[in-house]
């Protein structure tokens, strides 16, 4: 599998990002703090939902400070296929929860919606 391209709002750190990834092999370096590690948990957490959050974490974790939503699109080839995934959250300060989550996979056969679809195909295609 491979990143070619991931967008990300309110994610973390990232109040917005849109980062081309070009060429057989990527390479994230920059300062500690910086977000390498952010980019990486953005696009397991496109392809695994809460799966990829850490231990202690959860989906509210994730948004950006005084954000109410959060989005991450994630682009992919594998096994010659061109995918496009994209995560969808929003949060409810009001009840102090995640009032909607939300995934859609576009694969070259057809395209999965829904957190569980979406889970499914992406262990089972991919």
């Amino acid at each position: 599998m491979r990143f070619t391209r991931v967008i990300l709002d309110n994610f973390r750190s990232f109040d917005s990002l849109d980062l081309q990834l070009t060429g057989d092999v990527t390479t994230l370096y920059g300062d500690n703090g910086a977000g390498k590690s952010t980019i990486l948990e953005a696009c397991f957490f496109a392809l695994y939902g809460s799966d990829a959050l850490q231990r202690k974490e959860t989906l509210d974790d994730i948004i950006t400070k005084d954000e109410s939503t959060l989005a991450v699109e994630l682009w992919f080839k594998h096994d010659g296929n061109q995918y496009h995934l994209t995560r969808e959250l929003s949060y409810s300060e009001n009840s102090n929860s995640i009032t909607k989550h939300d995934a859609t996979l576009k694969s070259p056969a057809e395209t999965y919606s829904g957190v569980s679809d979406v889970e499914a195909a992406v262990e089972g295609e991919i």
